[in-house]
């Protein structure tokens, strides 16, 4: 059922039938009933290539999976519908949980207090997540967070620091907009720690228009003094951002595929490695 996916018709399950739906103006509409049955337990997850659907019993649901080809995750918690704030759904989530975030402005600063939960908004343009200019806008400190944990599909803006990482392990944070983050130390992404250290990957991101109140920081400022927190960055773009695009301090940072263009410094390195 998958392969007969396309960017206009997609096939959910109803029951032991599939059914052809349309989406237009974001209405569901059914063209085509498949009344055969499709094995002894109808697929309740079936891709599309411009987004993925599920069928719960009530009808098609949108999907959060990401990439067309990929194995599917339902939501178990949805904002503002189960619960009006993301903090109030980060605190509910356990370990594992997929939290989808619908398009709007949330004014919060959001703590994922020791949870690998993977935090999953609408739109990247559309879902905001707004620091009231105080503090960190995210932050993940003192926890050994694993891939499990990812940072998806928002803008994050207006805060004094973007996302914070302290001795974070390993998350993930993919097609976000970092910008307009001012009046701290770190900037838009900071990543430190010399305990068990942070490591995460920054992938498809746009890091724009955010600086600091001295010298060291800017766009993503990572800093560790025995090695153990470094960055892997791929396919994102960090432009105009004070004064750097990247800051290393004692550890490396890995760069793939990305631009790193009109910072006053585009990338530097006080430390050990470059």
């Amino acid at each position: 059922a998958g392969e007969n996916a396309n960017n206009a018709n997609i096939w959910v399950s109803s029951g032991s039938s599939l059914a052809s739906l349309f989406e237009i103006n974001g209405t569901y509409q059914q063209t085509a009933n498949f009344s055969g049955a499709v094995g002894e337990t109808a697929p309740q997850c079936i891709q599309a290539c411009d987004g993925e659907w599920y069928d719960d019993g009530t009808g098609p649901q949108i999907d959060i999976c990401g990439e067309c080809g990929g194995s599917c995750a339902y939501p178990d918690i949805i904002v503002p519908d189960d619960y009006s704030t993301i903090q109030q759904a980060l605190n509910s989530a356990v370990d594992g949980n997929v939290v989808y975030v619908r398009q709007g402005t949330y004014y919060e600063n959001i703590n994922f207090n020791g949870k690998n939960i993977s935090l999953i908004g609408e739109d990247r343009e559309t879902t905001i997540i707004n620091g009231n200019n105080a503090g960190n806008v995210v932050t993940l400190h003192n926890f050994n967070y694993t891939e499990q944990t990812v940072i998806e599909k928002f803008t994050i803006t207006n805060g004094q620091e973007g996302i914070s990482m302290q001795d974070a392990g390993s998350p993930s944070v993919k097609n976000c907009i970092i910008k307009n983050i001012s009046g701290g130390d770190d900037g838009g992404i900071y990543i430190a720690g010399d305990n068990r250290g942070s490591s995460p990957l920054i992938e498809s991101c746009l890091i724009f228009n955010n600086s600091v109140t001295h010298d060291q920081g800017g766009g993503i400022r990572v800093a560790s003094n025995n090695g153990n927190s470094s960055a892997t960055i791929i396919n994102s773009t960090i432009v105009s951002n004070y004064p750097d695009g990247v800051h290393a301090y004692g550890t490396s940072v890995n760069v793939t595929n990305s631009i790193i263009w009109n910072n006053p410094l585009t990338t530097s390195n006080n430390g050990n490695q470059a």
